[in-house]
């Protein structure tokens, strides 16, 4: 199993605190956010990780490498970072992955269970919120049915949208399906998109994908802007209190 990292995004709606900073770095109740996935995915005995980085990523290798040096890392750059989205982050890991992986976004947050519950099983997965949880108003909504996710993207409303975050578990044939269609995009220089509008278009004939739900007090979510970094820290402290 193979673990892919995204971590070339500017961060722009965390700043200022990403004007010096990768949001990869940018600390949760004193905590990097990239301790915490590392941690998590350590603790489930994954430690062959893939990071695909753009600003800061001096900072970022030497963090790694300093407090993870049994981590089996490689780094990818993506260069045009201030010109793309992360689809072609994702592309620039075609012909690097060569097994199970584990897809995540370099600034969610998550409970090691809720990884632990996708390793356990076979299939394809990615973590959706259950009916309880607060529907956002930004980012991914997952359109589920019956047990199958037909859909991911932003817009997506009505009774089958869940909120949507967006650390995947996939086969590896399945995975290399999605940089399949990805590199299409990419050749018609569709650099802008989300890699999700790639997986779409194979959801519902050739990639079959199944919904891992966690609750509304699941520390399960990304930390894009100010308001989530408290957010985090607030759920943080209930599960230390919680201990």
């Amino acid at each position: 199993m193979k673990v892919v990292m995204l971590n070339a995004g500017l961060g722009l709606r965390l700043r200022p605190l990403t004007i010096n900073i990768p949001k990869a770095l940018v600390k949760v109740a004193g905590k990097p956010i990239i301790a915490y996935q590392l941690d998590a995915l350590l603790s489930q005995g994954l430690t062959d990780i893939i990071i695909v980085v753009g600003p800061f990523r001096t900072k970022i290798k030497r963090y790694v490498r300093s407090k993870y040096p049994d981590v089996n890392v490689i780094f990818i750059e993506n260069p045009l970072y201030h010109s793309t989205n992360y689809i072609y982050s994702l592309w620039l890991t075609k012909g690097v992955v060569n097994d199970d992986v584990i897809l995540l976004h370099g600034d969610v947050l998550f409970e090691p269970r809720l990884l632990r519950r996708m390793l356990t099983r076979e299939g394809n997965f990615v973590l959706v919120g259950r009916k309880n949880v607060r529907e956002p108003t930004k980012d991914f909504r997952a359109v589920v049915l019956k047990g199958r996710v037909l859909r991911i993207g932003i817009g997506y409303s009505g009774p089958l949208a869940r909120p949507c975050i967006p650390l995947y578990r996939f086969e590896r044939e399945d995975f290399n399906l999605w940089l399949e269609k990805i590199e299409e995009h990419v050749a018609r220089g569709e650099v802008g998109i989300y890699a999700e509008e790639a997986l779409n278009e194979l959801l519902e004939d050739l990639i079959y994908l199944r919904p891992i739900y966690f609750g509304e007090k699941s520390l399960c979510m990304e930390v894009d802007t100010l308001e989530d970094l408290k957010r985090a820290e607030e759920l943080l402290k209930m599960r230390i209190q919680d201990a």
